[in-house]
């Protein structure tokens, strides 16, 4: 299985997946069944993935596997920090590995200072969170709960990718 990354924005069949995308992440994110249906045909998800992909302080990078699209993640800047701000592996493709792939394929692109976060009701979220950058940071990271989030903070240098093992 080959898990690769590139730019949402480059094509235009990748900008509508992105588009498509984005709203069954919204819908999965705990709107109740009534919002979430109404946010799937309303045009206000298309706009929020629009300005995602207008967004010039965050990369929109689309998931791969084998060449099809699998997921998305985007990455903010804010200054110095680099927040994995969301991160969606279409349900058909979970526990096949290919979110755990893409995460150091993600966080390799930036030195300097990262942050995950994932809901704190969402256990399966935190259990890979917690996982993925455990295994990438070697365990030097830190933690907090922050406004119902679990968070994780580390700093991505050469050496922890070189020391981080195996990709």
């Amino acid at each position: 299985m080959g898990v690769s990354l590139r730019d949402a924005r480059a094509a235009a069949a990748d900008r509508r997946w992105f588009v498509d995308a984005y709203a069954a992440w919204i819908a999965e994110m705990g709107r109740d069944a009534a919002a979430a249906a109404a946010a799937l045909a309303a045009p206000t998800v298309h706009a929020e993935a629009a300005a995602r992909l207008a967004a010039r302080d965050a990369e929109v990078l689309l998931i791969a596997r084998d060449g099809a699209p699998a997921g998305f993640a985007v990455v903010e800047r804010r200054g110095p920090l680099h927040r994995l701000a969301e991160f969606w592996i279409a349900r058909r493709l979970r526990g096949l590995g290919v979110g755990s792939t893409a995460v150091p394929l993600i966080l390799d692109r930036h030195d300097g200072e990262w942050e995950t976060a994932a809901l704190a009701g969402d256990a399966a979220a935190v259990r890979f969170w917690r996982a993925a950058v455990t295994r990438y940071t070697g365990g030097r990271h830190t933690e907090r709960l922050q406004g119902g989030e679990v968070r994780q903070r580390f700093l991505v240098r050469g050496s922890v990718r070189a020391s981080s093992g195996p990709r």
